[in-house]
């Protein structure tokens, strides 16, 4: 099946010729992850004079080997070959806990894309991300909206917002904060893959006036993107996209399937991101924001060192077993923040999906229910 990158070398017309789609949004998002601040002597595709170069815009992120196959690819075809940016913005801010990422792109004349850059592997960027199960907005959320109201100032024409991941939801939360007037100025707004909002019920009826405006797309083994949604039923307002690999593996859009200018598409999510999506929403209904606020305090303090560790660091067997040694340090002292939640959590997903488990996952959760029971006794 194909993907991003095999459109991106077949479609050849201008976007005056052909507008700006949903592949074509999905490869700007993408593109949010390059380093453009590491190489400010350039502003487009044409005048980067080495491969040196694009991998230096492409190394460290998301996406990194394919997304530099996909620059490369670009500077193919007439399409996007002229393409430029502007504006760049990369911030992370410790004491705020914020990490917020945007360029704009000029696609044609009076055309700009504007794209949110999802989390990094800071971990500032998911504790962001983890701020968003108790809070209505996070400093991000503010961020984005002034940049778009930048951009619009210093732009005149036709604007189109869209990012991935927490990229996304920042896309998203500029339209639900704009003036329609400032919303009649833009296009479309994508998210890909990112996640809702805190109390997304409250903000039910501003979605469905955007309506149309705004798309969203997800993996059908979608576990980012289901997180605190729960309008992905509303099927002209969530679209599942078809994609290879396992569960998270699925958040890489390079494994999104398409078919010609569009996304192939499936009717549901797969079982186990369905039963994901039930559980995470009982989850969240019977916790409460001082429950989840004090739980993700301690998962904070209990990974990072500093403000600058890694997350892609968590997998090497030095630092889980650092981790773990800590772990079982602070649950005595803990256990009233973590056992509480642990538990509801799990109980959320038995609620949500037990009759469709394997023997194998039933028996894993038998064996994680006897370790909350121990060391409730302790």
């Amino acid at each position: 099946m194909d993907n991003m990158l095999v459109y991106a070398a077949k479609e050849k017309r201008s976007f005056n010729e052909f507008p700006l789609n949903e592949v074509d949004s999905m490869i700007f998002s993408q593109l949010a992850y390059c380093n453009f601040d590491t190489l400010p002597q350039h502003h487009s595709l044409q005048s980067l004079a080495s491969d040196d170069e694009i991998k230096t815009l492409t190394q460290g992120n998301l996406g990194g080997k394919n997304t530099e196959k996909l620059i490369k690819i670009m500077l193919e075809n007439p399409r996007f070959k002229k393409l430029c940016w502007r504006n760049v913005v990369s911030k992370v801010d410790a004491k705020t806990q914020m990490q917020f990422n945007a360029v704009t792109f000029c696609i044609a004349e009076d055309q700009y894309y504007i794209a949110y850059r999802g989390t990094t592997a800071t971990t500032i960027g998911w504790k962001e991300n983890f701020n968003m199960s108790f809070n209505d907005w996070v400093p991000a959320h503010y961020f984005a909206r002034s940049y778009y109201r930048k951009i619009k100032n210093l732009f005149s024409g036709k604007f189109y917002l869209g990012g991935h991941s927490k990229g996304g939801n920042l896309a998203f939360a500029v339209a639900l904060n704009l003036k329609e007037s400032d919303l009649s100025h833009i296009a479309r707004i994508d998210c890909f893959d990112g996640p809702g909002f805190h109390n997304q019920e409250r903000l039910k009826n501003r979605f469905l006036k955007l309506k149309g405006k705004i798309h969203k797309y997800i993996p059908q083994g979608s576990l980012i993107g289901i997180l605190q949604d729960d309008l992905i039923g509303e099927k002209d307002y969530c679209t599942i996209v078809a994609a290879s690999g396992n569960s998270l593996l699925q958040h890489d859009m390079f494994t999104w399937h398409v078919i010609d200018d569009q996304f192939a598409t499936v009717k549901q999510l797969d079982s186990t991101s369905e039963v994901s999506w039930k559980a995470i929403a009982e989850w969240l209904k019977n916790t409460n924001d001082t429950e989840r606020k004090d739980f993700i305090e301690m998962l904070y303090l209990t990974v990072s060192d500093t403000n600058q560790i890694y997350f892609r660091k968590l997998l090497t067997p030095k630092t889980t077993y650092k981790l773990a040694t800590r772990l079982i340090k602070n649950s005595s002292t803990q256990k009233n923040v973590w056992e509480p939640i642990i538990r509801k959590l799990f109980k959320a997903y038995v609620n949500s999906g037990a009759a469709a488990f394997s023997e194998q996952r039933k028996n894993q959760l038998s064996n994680f229910k006897r370790i909350l029971d121990e060391q409730r006794n302790k």
